[in-house]
């Protein structure tokens, strides 16, 4: 099936469609059925699967592209693709001249800046020019976030396939006329652990094929299985690579004998069968101790004897920090004084070197010389290390969780999964992991999420992602909400509370707003009466709205009576009647204040809230004859009619009378009278007066005529309530006086 593949028609040709947003189509110009590199217009010698590039997130890196000259400078186009769509990368610079294989090749040299948004995954490098066409690398660039940072490696040499699929299922191993060595399967069995593990690259010091074992058709079927392991890979040639002429490994890998520096990080890798580049590479190597931003070296080849290897002049201080080879096929130190590590054979169940360094603020430390190595398989299929979802990782789920068991005695703290979800505007939180990127495909139906782990030794490590969701809280404007009213975005299973925080909100003195409750979606019930959520789990996108009410205030008075309705606030628009209740011996009058016109007599009172109201009602005493009160009548026990207000106690003055002098209807002694007068000026009246009543000092100075006036500052005041007197200081030759007394 893998070889049918490769069969079939491969990707070359010019890009016509690049969209970020989503996952990328790439139009095919030409049609070819065999090594992209071999018939493409234009090839990519380096990066490739071999030889990759390292490049941070808005950073540049270099390519190397074969094409003839007088290509416009400015057309070029760098694209990095994986599996779900593509980001266009800027093409800054294009030189012609000696820049290819190690300056020795005509070509062009382009400088591409990486997007800002880019995910940091390993990428298929696409470059095209409209005169030139186009070619495709795969596994070329890896995009970091930060190269100044620990990480870790896997030595992986050895591989010798020998065959498509294994002759011993358990091992993965295969055997072609007693030769036993490793399968293409074996190497997609390897692929998941490696993934998992995620280290930052991939370390092959030769022998990646048996000699006797096909040609350039198979090395496809070995890098299609390899680029399965989503990690950039260095490459050498070994000795059992022998039969793979230097232009197939060219275009398959790269240039053989190469180097590449990855931030303050040095790696160069000797090829075993040729010195096509020795004087380079020993110049170059010199090199990279006169440059001070180098603080480590890491020297690959297939073996530090026979062949083309080359060893650094010994005494000259040019040691690299650390030497690994393959070939041998066993786990051991070859030389302590500078490290030379060798790696036992990749096809014994994923046999590795595991090398990990460490970053101070000048310098980098390899921390795990000691005992670098182990297997990837348990057996055949089955890894130390593996990954199981509780859901497909197929972009239809909401939710996922990862629950990644490790049976090697190593921590990954740079391990990785990438979820594959339904796309969410708002995006996934993760728990126990870090969200490195997140990205739709599909047309924004998917969303990718990169996230890193740190995988645990030698234990289970349970990785958890949902959809961000969103809280919205609304409600009218005087209303003040604990979260205040906007979009929040919230993990999954975040626990939240909303409170009004103002209720109730009074304008002035007549008008007030009170929250009712609310009404809600999702994680919040439908609806709820009180300020308050109470403590809510947010499992789905939710929303709040506040429901306020407004009330105004209704104030009643009376006097001599009751209202049935009590002061308080009323809810705005509701109907309210209200009753006047008189006292005994009263009846209703009329209503004043915020009445509707035409219903000031309406007793009932039907009123409409849809205002602060203020009523009165007003009621009037029963009488008798003179506007006596049948409440006062009654007061002395006096019939309540005409002819209580006669009733004479036998002081020869009725009550009606009394009741106007505020004295005793039934006490013959209790009347209104003059108790002394003082003639001496100022002239002074002497009298029983009340205080509920108003008296007036007139005078006259002839009783044959009714010409009576008020005596000076002597008119009507409230009595003292006791003994009182009024007087005259007008100094008059004769005259008469009297009291008035009257209701206030």
């Amino acid at each position: 099936m893998i070889r049918d593949r490769l069969t079939t028609a491969l990707s070359i040709g010019v890009i016509s469609t690049i969209n970020r947003s989503q996952a990328t189509t790439l139009a095919i110009c030409c049609f070819v059925t065999a090594s992209c590199h071999a018939f493409a217009a234009i090839s990519i010698p380096r990066p490739n699967y071999g030889v990759p590039e390292f490049a941070v997130t808005g950073g540049t890196f270099k390519v190397e592209v074969k094409a003839s000259v007088g290509l416009t400078n400015t057309l070029w186009s760098a694209v990095l693709v994986n599996d779900l769509r593509s980001w266009t990368g800027t093409v800054e610079q294009a030189e012609y001249g000696t820049y290819v294989d190690n300056n020795t090749v005509a070509g062009y040299r382009l400088t591409v800046r990486v997007p800002a948004d880019v995910s940091p995954e390993v990428f298929k490098l696409v470059v095209s020019h409209p005169n030139g066409g186009a070619a495709t690398n795969r596994n070329a660039v890896s995009i970091i976030q930060d190269l100044e940072t620990d990480f870790y490696i896997l030595h992986y040499t050895d591989i010798q396939v020998t065959a498509m699929e294994p002759t011993n299922p358990d091992t993965g191993e295969a055997n072609l006329n007693g030769d036993i060595k490793g399968s293409i399967r074996e190497i997609y069995w390897h692929a998941p652990a490696v993934n998992l593990i995620n280290p930052r690259f991939m370390f092959h010091t030769g022998d990646e094929k048996e000699n006797n074992w096909g040609g350039e058709t198979e090395y496809e079927l070995y890098i299609e299985a390899s680029c399965n392991m989503l990690t950039p890979a260095f490459v050498s040639r070994g000795n059992n690579d022998s039969t793979t002429t230097t232009d197939v490994w060219r275009r398959q890998f790269g240039v053989e004998t190469y180097s590449c520096t990855m931030g303050s990080f040095y790696i160069c890798m000797k090829d075993f069968r040729e010195n096509n580049f020795m004087p380079w590479f020993s110049d170059d190597y010199v090199a990279s101790f006169t440059n001070s931003a180098i603080k480590y070296r890491l020297f690959g080849q297939h073996y530090n004897s026979g062949g083309s290897q080359w060893m650094p002049p010994t005494g000259q201080g040019r040691d690299p920090d650390l030497m690994l080879v393959g070939h041998g096929h066993a786990n051991s130190t070859l030389q302590p004084s500078y490290p030379i590590l060798e790696t036992q054979a990749a096809f014994v169940r994923g046999a590795v070197g595991f090398f990990q360094f460490n970053k101070s603020a000048d310098d980098w430390t390899c921390t795990t010389l000691g005992d670098p190595w182990f297997q990837l398989m348990s057996y055949g299929a089955t890894a130390k290390i593996n990954n199981t979802l509780s859901y497909a990782n197929d972009g239809t789920q909401t939710t996922n969780t990862a629950t990644i068991v490790n049976n090697i005695a190593k921590n990954f703290f740079d391990g990785r999964v990438r979820f594959l979800m339904k796309y969410s505007a708002t995006g996934y939180s993760v728990s126990n992991g870090v969200k490195l990127a997140e990205y739709a495909y599909n047309g924004n139906s998917n969303m990718a999420v990169v996230v890193k782990v740190n995988i645990a030794k030698s234990a289970t490590t349970v990785v958890g992602i949902q959809p961000l969701l969103t809280l919205t809280v609304n409600g009218p404007a005087y209303g003040q909400s604990s979260p205040a009213y906007g979009v929040y975005t919230n993990s999954f299973g975040t626990s939240f509370t909303v409170a009004v925080t103002n209720s109730p909100v009074l304008i002035g003195s007549t008008t007030q707003y009170v929250c009712q409750g609310w009404t809600g979606s999702g994680s919040v019930p439908a609806s709820g009466s009180a300020a308050n959520t109470g403590t809510l789990t947010l499992t789905n996108d939710s929303a709040i709205a506040w429901s306020w009410t407004t009330n105004y205030s209704l104030a009643t008075t009376a006097s001599n009576g009751t209202v049935d309705v009590t002061n308080g606030w009323k809810s705005a628009g509701s109907n309210i009647t209200v009753t006047a209740v008189p006292d005994l011996y009263y009846h209703f009058m009329y209503w004043s204040g915020d009445v509707t016109a035409g219903q000031t007599n309406s007793n009932p009172l039907a009123l409409v809230m849809d205002r602060p109201r203020a009523i009165s009602a007003t009621f009037a005493a029963y009488q008798a004859t003179n506007g006596t009160p049948h409440w006062w009548l009654a007061r002395y026990a006096l019939t309540t009619n005409d002819a209580g207000a006669l009733y004479d106690d036998g002081d020869g003055v009725p009550a009606w009378q009394e009741y106007v002098a505020d004295t005793d209807p039934t006490n013959k002694t209790s009347y209104f009278h003059i108790t002394a007068v003082s003639n001496l000026p100022p002239l002074r009246v002497y009298f029983l007066s009340s205080s509920n009543r108003q008296y007036t000092l007139n005078w006259n100075t002839n009783l044959s005529v009714d010409l009576w006036t008020n005596a000076p500052d002597q008119s009507p005041r409230e009595g003292a309530g006791g003994p009182d007197w009024m007087q005259d200081t007008n100094v008059v030759p004769a005259g008469f006086y009297r009291l008035d007394v009257r209701l206030p």
